[in-house]
């Protein structure tokens, strides 16, 4: 008798992960603000705003920047600030510093 074949999933990457909640962020932020009558309502959407950003450049970091571990020992992402410090010339701690966001400027 053959065996039947069972389809193979693949794990979602973790830049799928990061994008797809970098969406969710965005659109509650885009819900909240369009609601007429909410108690910090303009705080609120602040926050939602900002946390779809650090997902969008987290996961732009985990797609191009290979070499830049997102993810320490405990379980934690990478902070905001160090994020940043690896898409600037600068570079920061556990960044290799040769990437610029405005590379392609002279």
């Amino acid at each position: 008798m053959a065996r039947a074949s069972v389809p193979q999933t693949t794990k979602p990457t973790i830049e799928t992960g990061l994008v797809s909640n970098a969406i969710s962020a965005m659109f509650a932020a885009i819900e909240i603000h369009n609601k007429p009558v909410f108690q910090y309502r303009y705080e609120v959407c602040t926050l939602l705003v900002v946390n779809a950003w650090e997902l969008a450049l987290k996961a732009y970091i985990a797609k191009e920047l290979k070499s830049v571990r997102l993810t320490k020992q405990d379980g934690t992402t990478k902070p905001f600030p160090e994020c940043v410090a690896c898409v600037s010339r600068a570079g920061g701690p556990g960044c290799s510093g040769r990437f610029s966001v405005d590379s392609h400027a002279p």
